[in-house]
């Protein structure tokens, strides 16, 4: 490696293509390399791009993890786990039955998986003053996320960024791969007042991920904080490609930063 100028702070000179690389956020060096191997279109240059977009710093904070307690579960959402801690995150696993409220006191941020069955949630955490990522489907209308049974699961690998320009598109446009696990993707319909960032392909009418603005109107509340969805399933966590923790850690990043 070598050293040269570039717009970013603190970069390399990779020896995977010509890329800027910003050594000031370690914790993305992971994501970058991994696209070296083409795993995110446009390859490491595009990848060390939209990171560096993400801005950098500590930004992250005490975040609950609510899932399921079986082994495999564990074993899936451990691997998201690491990522947030690879953010600046320090989790705490709760399970969907035994998590109430007060579990989100103190919290930066409260990551809902996919793991856990969401009969056992219900409507805990839906007023909470903290931000939410739900990745969980059948979680989003206890939430007041979606109203009725607007909702269901389409198939596919990538969602399609219908708001590239808006921060929880972390940078990327187009077909964006969440999941390396050919199988489903989950949607669901969100009130108007809803940001929808990406949509199934093939069905511009399935949102696949979209985001509240605190005191944005939803289904029966307004959002408490910001919210946001994603349709991917808890076992994409153990092979999930760059482009998905990119747009993982820009929901993150997001859902904690001050509404402007």
């Amino acid at each position: 490696m070598r050293a040269f100028s570039c717009r970013f702070r603190f970069l390399v000179l990779a020896v995977f293509g010509s890329a800027c690389v910003d050594l000031g956020r370690p914790p993305n060096l992971g994501v970058l390399i991994d696209a070296a191997a083409g795993s995110t279109e446009g390859g490491l240059e595009a990848a060390a791009e939209r990171s560096q977009d993400l801005g950098s710093g500590n930004w992250c904070g005490p975040t609950l993890v609510v899932g399921g307690a079986d082994a495999q579960s564990r074993r899936w959402d451990t691997f998201l786990e690491s990522r947030l801690r690879s953010w600046g995150c320090t989790p705490t696993f709760v399970s969907n039955e035994a998590v109430t409220d007060a579990d989100a006191a103190g919290r930066s941020l409260v990551v809902v998986s996919e793991s856990g069955l969401s009969v056992s949630l219900g409507t805990k955490l839906r007023n909470v003053r903290v931000p939410l990522i739900v990745f969980e489907t059948g979680a989003l209308m206890g939430l007041g996320m979606i109203s009725g049974q607007g909702k269901g699961d389409v198939p596919g690998t990538d969602l399609l960024i219908t708001m590239p320009q808006h921060p929880l598109a972390g940078g990327l446009a187009g077909p964006v791969a969440i999941t390396s696990r050919t199988g489903t993707l989950s949607y669901g319909i969100p009130a108007p007042a809803a940001n929808v960032i990406g949509v199934a392909p093939d069905d511009p009418t399935h949102p696949v991920y979209f985001g509240y603005e605190t005191g944005a109107a939803m289904a029966g509340l307004n959002a408490p904080a910001r919210r946001v969805y994603l349709g991917d399933d808890a076992v994409s966590f153990e092979n999930m490609p760059p482009s998905g923790w990119l747009l993982i850690e820009a929901a993150a990043r997001w859902a904690v930063s001050p509404p402007p």
